[in-house]
């Protein structure tokens, strides 16, 4: 029987020794520089910038540069943004003005997910609505992070948030967003 026991144990051993490596790949981010790519449906992924993570404390810093050479500029609104054409609609970058530390974690994603706000409108709309946001949830992945698209209402940024609300965009203002209806479902950062 206590060979029975060592057997197994050893067998448990084994097996965690040979996970263990895909379990941390999976938990930490190359401090390489990394892709950012809007990807379609159909078609290949947009580039549309770089991204470096710098280990700190429980996560990671980060600096993003976005390509804006891949967009246009538009007045919408009275108010100058950055746009540029998808498949499908027209995708207008928001920058999120207000404070952020520019920090991610395993279970905190949210200071990079706001870097990442567009407002979607057809071709032939006049102006732009808020409601039409665009907002991708992340997670990561063995080759870094994926952003699922979300429906968002960023009419909820129209002002400062209040006093010692830094993020007010909740799970609560997020609605899965219908692929099929989008040019870019997918966020890579690879």
């Amino acid at each position: 029987m206590n060979k029975m026991l060592i057997k197994n144990t050893f067998a448990a051993s084994l097996a965690l020794l040979l996970t263990w490596p895909l379990a941390v790949a999976a938990d930490t981010l190359s401090t390489k520089p990394m892709q950012v790519s809007l990807v379609p449906a159909e078609g290949s992924p947009l580039l549309i910038g770089h991204i470096s993570f710098t280990q700190a404390g429980d996560g990671y810093d980060y600096t993003l540069t976005l390509d804006y050479s891949k967009f246009g500029e538009h007045f919408l609104n009275m108010r100058q943004f950055k746009c540029f054409q998808g498949p499908k609609q027209m995708i207008c970058h928001l920058p999120y003005f207000y404070s952020k530390n520019q920090h991610i974690s395993k279970g905190d994603m949210l200071d990079l997910e706001y870097e990442f706000l567009y407002i979607h409108r057809s071709a032939n709309d006049y102006g732009i609505d808020p409601w039409n946001g665009l907002y991708y949830k992340l997670h990561r992945t063995n080759d870094g992070l994926q952003g699922t698209l979300q429906d968002v209402d960023l009419n909820i940024l129209a002002a400062p948030p209040a006093e010692g609300v830094s993020r007010p965009i909740t799970s609560y203002n997020l609605q899965e967003a219908d692929a099929e209806v989008h040019s870019y479902p997918t966020l890579l950062i690879h």
